[in-house]
């Protein structure tokens, strides 16, 4: 039980971090990047620990630059195997996409091939568009324990 409030609380603040700038449409200023950083961390911490619980090796990795964005910031990422290979998943709070990207040698860009596109269900995005920990770690352990 304390791990489930700590994990919680832990996100409960990265949420509302997040929202403070994403509601003043922020993204573009240090602030903003500051914002997206700060809850990218916390949230990939808590999804890391959610599926470390769940039996799958899992660590948080380096601040990773996804392509295909509407804006180019650095979000910290996951590695996990898949398909034995290591793979990273860059965090982006409040986005219901996640895509799997082979594991880059040196780039903090983890390139364009991806190996596995993971979306959590509507019905799972709260209200305000924040999509909660547990919902990205589930879809992450289907799709990567599938193989």
């Amino acid at each position: 039980m304390t791990t489930v409030v700590a994990v919680q609380t832990s996100e409960d603040g990265a949420k509302e971090y997040w929202a403070k700038f994403e509601r003043a449409g922020r993204l573009a200023t240090i602030e903003g990047r500051s914002a997206l950083f700060v809850a990218s961390a916390v949230l990939a911490s808590v999804v890391a620990d959610l599926l470390s619980e769940q039996g799958l090796t899992v660590n948080l990795d380096r601040v990773r630059v996804a392509p295909a964005r509407d804006y180019r910031a650095g979000v910290m990422a996951l590695v996990l195997v898949h398909g034995g290979e290591p793979v990273v998943v860059p965090i982006i709070p409040a986005s219901a996409e996640l895509r799997v990207y082979p594991m880059p040698s040196v780039s903090a860009e983890v390139g364009e091939r991806v190996v596995a596109a993971v979306t959590v269900p509507a019905e799972q995005v709260e209200s305000d568009g924040w999509v909660p920990a547990a919902a990205i770690g589930g879809q992450l352990h289907a799709a990567l324990t599938d193989t």
